[in-house]
């Protein structure tokens, strides 16, 4: 991994861990820093990559932090198209801005 790509996911993770307040966006539980996973909404498929798109699937947006696997895995929009469609219109035209 490059250290720029580096950088980028450490401000991620940053700006995650303020914006929920370090804690879990799912339970509510405690996070530790270090540990804590970047759950994506729209999942980091091959074929949702394909259609969206990094600047999409890796967008703080999509992204949500949390505590474990079940919580990972609850912020998952997958099941609903519409709800991908929504989510990911509203972060492309946040990006054409």
């Amino acid at each position: 991994m490059r250290a720029i790509e580096r950088d980028v996911i450490a401000q991620t993770r940053f700006m995650l861990w303020n914006r929920s307040g370090g804690r879990c966006e799912v339970c509510g539980k405690r996070l530790d820093f270090e540990t804590f996973q970047m759950a994506h909404r729209i999942p980091q498929r091959k074929w949702l990559l394909k259609k969206y798109g990094k600047s999409i699937i890796h967008h703080p947006k999509n992204l949500a932090a949390t505590c474990s696997l079940r919580c990972n895995g609850a912020v998952s929009i997958a099941g609903n198209p519409v709800a991908m469609e929504q989510l990911a219109q509203e972060i492309s035209e946040e990006l054409n801005v």
